[in-house]
């Protein structure tokens, strides 16, 4: 199995760019959460708000995590 891994992409938030995407990789079901009470089962999420990101990737109940900030 491979392990989650998180990176984003589109540069920093600034007052010239007002979002990025987390591209999140590995196989199983993905469960990112974050700032503001955010949350999404899509792989690779657009997001607005700075902050810590958290990736957990579900498979055959087994769980990997990985912070990403």
């Amino acid at each position: 199995m491979l392990k989650p891994r998180a990176t984003a992409q589109g540069g920093v938030l600034n007052c010239n760019v007002s979002s990025i995407m987390l591209v999140g990789t590995g196989n199983g079901t993905f469960a990112w959460s974050g700032p503001n009470g955010f949350s999404s089962t899509v792989q690779n999420p657009n997001v607005g708000a700075a902050g810590t990101y958290n990736l957990g990737c579900y498979r055959s109940e087994r769980l990997h995590k990985q912070r990403f900030h």
